[in-house]
């Protein structure tokens, strides 16, 4: 959490520093893309030496619709290598899959450099599962991971750091609250998307 919460007042000390030139203007048909590497981890309170959830690396790429001047429809396609953890008694297990998640939702402009967005996700599993760890002896407990379809709620705060008039660079913030996690597991993330946003002419 400190890590994040540092992140956060980084870019917007970078956010304050910029100049206003060329920021984002929503308005009603305007399409944007913005693409670039995904940094996140999954939120753990679990501590082992071997099953620390560790920062893990993926891609994303999104594109907003403007509907008006204060905001869009945003859709995401995101690739990444999620960690689950789970709990049972004092035993603990935890696994990782590669998953394709999509995202559909809203995001408002509160000032040209700075949004929010809050999407609705289902995310796809790619092969199969790894156990990481597991105190199990027998067979062990199942995590999310071994689902093929995932669910849940992108909550994010987008600024733009640096803006030319041919492109934008945007750091966008984000917590992703799991839907499908079973009991006595952590599979919530968050992390930071780094990436290239550039308008698309839409005519």
């Amino acid at each position: 959490i400190k890590m994040l919460i540092s992140r956060i007042c980084f870019f917007l000390m970078i956010l304050c520093l910029s100049s206003m030139a060329n920021a984002h203007q929503s308005a009603r048909g305007k399409v944007v893309a913005f693409a670039g590497p995904y940094i996140y981890q999954t939120e753990t309170n679990i501590d082992l030496n071997d099953a620390n959830s560790p920062i893990l690396g993926g891609f994303a790429m999104l594109t907003e619709g403007g509907v008006d001047k204060n905001g869009g429809v945003e859709l995401a396609l995101i690739y990444l290598h999620k960690m689950y953890l789970r709990r049972s008694e004092d035993q603990v297990v935890a696994e990782k899959i590669k998953r394709m998640q999509i995202n559909v939702g809203y995001r408002h402009w509160f000032t040209p450099r700075l949004s929010i967005g809050l999407s609705y996700y289902s995310s796809y599993a790619m092969g199969d599962p790894a156990i990481i760890h597991s105190d199990f002896s027998g067979s062990p407990i199942y995590t999310t991971a071994h689902k093929v379809a995932e669910t849940g709620f992108d909550l994010s705060i987008q600024a733009e750091v640096y803006t030319q008039p041919e492109y934008t660079i945007v750091a966008d913030v984000r917590y992703s609250y799991s839907l499908s996690a079973r009991s006595g597991e952590e599979a919530n993330t968050k992390g930071i998307i780094i990436g290239y946003k550039k308008s698309i002419d839409a005519n």
